[in-house]
């Protein structure tokens, strides 16, 4: 079954995380996917740990289901051949610097010179433009130019990093947004244009509530140990028993539902709980109620009795539990490496679900330069960008 974006050309000029995710993406929606790679080991990613039969479990993740040329481009033949893929496909990706992209001559306005269609995704730390667009960036950079590390700061002031690769997949998503959006606007005017995508303005756009407090206020928002408001409340994780779990009774149904959970009616009547506004500006003193309620018994108990009064919750999860879950088994969340395939780990695919042009992985990640010969004969015999037979 042929996927949503069957026919689409894309050409990844990228490695690391933001601009192969996005790739992958396309690439699991139908997109036909050729990965530029340098000789010599490919991209650096491939190196990353943890291995298994020698081959990255990340790159494999970031990877799937795209073909790999490896050409030099600091050489004029590989800069050459590298132009004229991008001439010939429907949509480059990049997360080189700016100045770097130029200087081979594989920039947008290089491309689209002969390439008018093109839509071209420049994925940097800082933009095309501004005082810091020629600047290296990088997800750990993002985080702490954007707020964020200070908003997870410890109680002694060190700033605090999201254990993920938060701002590079936040901006892959994005490019991957923004580029169906060139897509769709191509097909009324004829013409392909730059999309320009920034590392910070990621960290920036995930942070909606922070940002517009300062909007409103003029003060940074408190780090996160000190906050003494929520944006809802209870809204928050408590220890039981023997673990931990997840409370969501913010609305006022709910919360007059958990009250009659734990047997505290009483609370409901209390001025310092009896409205949201009002749990919210004194969440703590809240929480400090709730804490030895939740405490004095097991979280299968509390889901049960939670779950039964249909009140919003959750076990606390390590990823094996959740990866192990039965619940992803019957949606195929994880999917094995398809058949014949080099490539011995699971992966995540895209998460989109679409009834008749559904997600799937038909290749596993190739081995650095795989697909270099066949597609450079195609291409050096003038017929453009390599077909691509699939699995």
């Amino acid at each position: 079954m042929a996927g949503a974006l069957e026919g689409l050309k894309v050409l990844e000029i990228g490695q690391w995380v933001a601009a192969p995710y996005c790739a992958a993406i396309l690439a699991d929606l139908g997109a036909d996917v050729i990965k530029i790679e340098r000789p010599g080991g490919g991209d650096d990613q491939r190196l990353s740990p943890p291995l298994a039969a020698g081959q990255s479990a990340l790159f494999n993740q970031m990877n799937r289901n795209k073909r790999s040329v490896t050409l030099d481009l600091d050489s004029p033949a590989g800069r050459a051949d590298c132009l004229a893929l991008a001439e010939a496909a429907d949509v480059v990706i990049s997360n080189f610097r700016p100045g770097t992209i130029a200087r081979l001559g594989l920039g947008y306005d290089a491309v689209a010179a002969h390439n008018p269609r093109v839509i071209y995704a420049l994925i940097t730390g800082f933009g095309i433009e501004g005082p810091l667009a020629n600047r290296a960036g990088m997800d750990l950079i993002a985080q702490a130019m954007s707020g964020m590390m200070l908003l997870t700061a410890t109680p002694e002031g060190r700033p605090g990093r999201v254990p993920m690769a938060a701002a590079d997949i936040s901006t892959g998503l994005f490019a991957t947004i923004g580029i169906l959006a060139a897509i769709a606007a191509r097909e009324k005017s004829g013409r392909g244009q730059m999309v320009d995508f920034a590392l910070l303005d990621s960290m920036l756009a995930m942070m909606p509530m922070e940002t517009a407090g300062y909007f409103a206020t003029g003060a940074n928002p408190p780090r996160y140990h000190l906050r003494k408001t929520a944006n809802a409340a209870p809204y928050n994780v408590f220890a039981t028993a023997d673990g931990f779990i997840t409370v969501v009774a913010a609305a006022q149904p709910l919360w007059e539902a958990l009250c009659r959970v734990i047997q505290r009616e009483d609370l409901n009547q209390d001025p310092r709980f009896s409205s949201s506004g009002a749990r919210i500006n004194h969440v703590k003193e809240l929480e400090a109620v709730l804490a030895p309620i939740f405490q004095a018994d097991t979280s299968e108990n509390w889901l049960a009795r939670l779950d039964a009064a249909r009140i919003p919750t959750s076990p606390v999860l390590e990823l094996e539990e959740i990866l192990n879950h039965p619940h992803l088994a019957a949606r195929n969340t994880s999917v094995a490496p398809p058949e014949g395939a080099t490539s011995v780990q699971r992966v995540i695919p895209s998460p989109i679900r679409m009834a008749d042009t559904p997600v799937r992985v038909h290749r596993s990640a190739p081995a650095a330069g795989e697909d270099t010969a066949a597609a450079l004969a195609h291409l050096h015999a003038g017929k453009g960008w390599p077909p691509h037979a699939r699995s």
